[in-house]
């Protein structure tokens, strides 16, 4: 007995702090991974995005027609407003089942160039985890960068981030177009499908 107590009590303590910041590293990665543009994939469905825009998405206001899902080369977010704050909110769905989150707060022209333009801090959610909306939802989601939304005449959207610890400029630009109606409804029956199985459905 005093022989396995020894033993256990030889075992490394672990770290919860560098725990942490192991995870975070592991996740800023991955946003990172998220963001590079592909030079050499096909962007045709990219460049040409006028055929895609809403009938009078150019007459709304950007916080309007910023609204929906998008679509890149990498993969897709949506842009949506909370139903419990009415804030306008960024989210991404990631392979393991998490999500990325931030609130977009409305920035200043950008540089002059008069785009819509949007900051959020990024936060890694569970699958199950809400937002954090306050003192009584317990402790805030660690922040893992800063993300930059534009949105751009003719239905495109173009997004940045800026991973906190390691990046001083924000990094090259990620292009989106609107998700199509098709798309919406495949997209729809997928969730609907696995649902019914139990699977989790990346990207829907």
């Amino acid at each position: 007995m005093e022989m396995a107590m020894a033993s256990k009590d030889r075992r490394p303590a672990l770290d919860a702090a560098e725990l942490r910041r192991s995870a975070k590293r592991a996740k800023a990665e991955l946003l990172r991974a998220r963001e590079v543009p592909v030079p050499d994939a096909d962007a045709a469905d990219l460049a040409d995005l006028d055929h895609q825009t809403p009938s009078g998405a150019e007459e709304r206001p950007p916080a309007e027609a910023v609204l929906g899902r998008w679509s890149s080369l990498k993969g897709m977010c949506r842009i949506f407003t909370d139903s419990m704050t009415n804030r306008l909110s960024y989210e991404e769905s990631l392979e393991d089942g998490g999500r990325l989150h931030g609130w977009l707060e409305r920035q200043d022209a950008n540089q002059g160039s008069g785009l819509a333009c949007w900051e959020a801090t990024l936060r890694f959610l569970d699958q199950d985890e809400q937002p954090w909306y306050g003192p009584s939802f317990g402790e805030e989601h660690e922040a893992l960068g800063e993300i930059r939304v534009q949105l751009f005449p003719g239905g495109r959207l173009e997004t940045s981030i800026k991973i906190d610890e390691e990046d001083e400029e924000w990094q090259p630009a990620v292009a989106f177009r609107r998700r199509t109606e098709e798309e919406e409804k495949a997209a729809a029956n997928a969730v609907q499908a696995a649902a019914t199985s139990g699977a989790f459905v990346f990207g829907a």
